[in-house]
């Protein structure tokens, strides 16, 4: 056992996590208005996340980030339009995450697949909130190194933009005119 709890608790918190979204899931269900359940997104799911990584120790910083990116999803399929704020956070988290503690432009380049995946499965924020998640994210996918990964990341970020339709109000928004945008630098690299 070389390590020890630093070494484990990158098993141990993602199972807390896990264990505590169905916890909040099963808490929404069988909530009838009249129980006040705490916030188990803001009081446990948050700080148990910030708890995997800090400025000395940043070797679960992409676990964070995921975890992150899975609480959101949670939020928004539980919580719907009531846990927008909550899902933000866990967004605006995760990219602050990317921003200021993966080190490495190839996890930085893995991770932009998950943060598109994640941000087009969020059904419930409206586009004025959703807006700056996904152009940052494609600020962030402009940034890399390497050219390739660049190029992938960009096409991959295109997919926030033009899937993205609302159903709702029959719109779909600026989504064209941004993808093509999008498309337009890619030539250019």
């Amino acid at each position: 056992m070389r390590g020890g709890i630093p070494n484990r608790i990158g098993h141990s918190i993602p199972t807390l996590i896990n264990i505590a979204l169905k916890l909040a899931e099963r808490m929404h269900k069988n909530n009838s208005g009249e129980e006040n359940y705490p916030d188990i997104f803001r009081e446990f799911v948050i700080p148990c996340i910030n708890g995997l990584y800090d400025d000395n120790n940043k070797n679960f910083a992409t676990l964070a980030l995921r975890l992150h990116l899975q609480a959101a999803l949670a939020s928004d399929r539980i919580l719907k339009s009531q846990g927008a704020d909550t899902t933000y956070d866990f967004c605006s988290n995760a990219l602050m995450i990317y921003e200021d503690v993966l080190p490495d432009t190839k996890e930085q380049a893995a991770v932009i697949p998950s943060i598109v995946g994640s941000i087009e499965k969020i059904e419930n924020l409206d586009l004025e909130t959703l807006d700056p998640l996904r152009v940052q994210t494609a600020q962030f996918s402009q940034r890399l190194f390497r050219k390739p990964d660049q190029i992938q990341a960009i096409l991959t970020t295109t997919h926030c933009f033009y899937k993205r339709t609302w159903a709702k109000t029959g719109k779909t928004g600026n989504t064209g005119k941004t993808s093509f945008n999008d498309y337009k630098k890619i030539i250019n690299l």
